[in-house]
């Protein structure tokens, strides 16, 4: 499964690259983000390609829901879809996107695909079986220092979430070597994995945005709760992802 599931994030990519310098239509959804006509259209392929090959599996994705009309489901087995994570960047030449697949069953993320089709990396884990990039194995980075650690971030879209996470920014930043918004929190997850970066956060996020990307960071070592330090499920409004080395200091800079 997981290689078919490969192939089609890497088709998926293929589409967006090949439409990468082309106008895109731009439209705002009621909660103000940025969506372009390849989000839907991605999505819509993505869907038809696995429920082609597995067609009791059910679908959430993005752009057009769920299958059973509700975000998740604890005992049902679904596929989770972002076909285009970093829309905005996406829509203005910004290489840093990808596309993301995951596969739930009965509350649990089993198989995650991340692919970042400028960089050519596909990014994949398996419940159990470690985190792959391009088919080698990867593992968080093991700087144990917040000092000199690396943090990126993404926020929800209400104004109390904007506030919620600028307060947190104030807190953390003078305490880490550098926090940014990169703008696409998939792949941020699956950099945390790598090792590229050491830790991630967003609040209020939807299970499209962090689902295959939580399961790399935990396949590679990592560790991944909420902003209450209880581990993380699809059940959960907000993701703290770390290497593990500096995950309760994290904790204690947000609640400070």
């Amino acid at each position: 499964m997981i290689t078919k599931v490969i192939r089609i994030a890497e088709l998926a990519g293929k589409e967006l690259m090949r439409n990468f310098n082309e106008p895109h239509k731009i439209k705002l959804k009621l909660n103000k983000e940025l969506v372009t006509e390849m989000d839907k259209k991605i999505e819509l392929k993505i869907k038809k390609y696995l429920g082609n090959l597995y067609p009791d599996i059910g679908f959430l994705g993005e752009e057009t829901g769920s299958d059973s009309g509700s975000s998740y489901d604890s005992t049902s087995k679904y596929w989770v879809v972002d076909p285009l994570d970093g829309t905005t960047n996406y829509s203005i030449k910004n290489p840093f996107f990808c596309v993301s697949i995951a596969l739930v069953d009965n509350g649990v993320i089993k198989l995650g695909v991340v692919h970042s089709p400028v960089t050519k990396e596909t990014f994949h884990a398996e419940k159990g079986k470690g985190a792959f990039l391009n088919g080698i194995p990867i593992m968080v980075s093991n700087i144990r220092s917040l000092n000199n650690s690396l943090m990126t971030y993404c926020n929800g879209r209400d104004p109390a979430d904007i506030k919620q996470v600028t307060e947190y920014y104030s807190k953390i930043r003078p305490n880490v070597r550098d926090l940014r918004r990169i703008g696409a929190g998939a792949l941020e997850l699956a950099y945390v994995s790598v090792g590229r970066t050491e830790s991630f956060f967003m609040n209020h996020m939807n299970p499209w945005d962090v689902a295959a990307g939580v399961l790399l960071v935990k396949e590679a070592g990592g560790k991944v709760t909420d902003f209450d330090n209880v581990d993380w499920d699809l059940t959960k409004n907000d993701v703290l992802a770390s290497n593990g080395k500096s995950h309760v200091r994290l904790l204690e800079l947000l609640w400070a």
